[in-house]
């Protein structure tokens, strides 16, 4: 399944790595968007946000309301986020992190 990505973070709204307020950020006012900023999209499977000029430097990434989300950092191991029964999650990524995404369980 898809991932929603941005290539914004709303420090105004979240000053820490987490955001929970809602399937957008706020601060994006291009969603769907693949050549502008601040924008967001849905990453297909098998897709990388670098093949996106616009998302080079991809800023945040959705962990889906009501999904179990398995994924890890680069040369880390596993980690497991439980969105079931709450609302969408929004991790902020940093310049060099790498986030890849092993399964969605929905």
């Amino acid at each position: 399944m898809n991932i929603r990505i941005s290539n914004n973070w709303c420090w105004g709204v979240s000053y820490g790595w987490w955001y929970s307020g809602g399937d957008k950020l706020p601060c994006v006012t291009k969603p769907g968007t693949w050549s502008g900023w601040p924008a967001d999209v849905e990453l297909p499977p098998g897709d990388w946000s670098s093949n996106h000029s616009s998302y080079y430097d991809t800023d945040a990434v959705r962990f889906y309301r009501g999904c179990v989300t398995k994924w890890h950092y680069w040369g880390l191991s596993g980690q497991t986020t439980d969105r079931r029964g709450k609302s969408s999650l929004w991790l902020k990524l940093f310049d060099t992190d790498h986030v890849y995404i092993d399964s969605i369980t929905c």
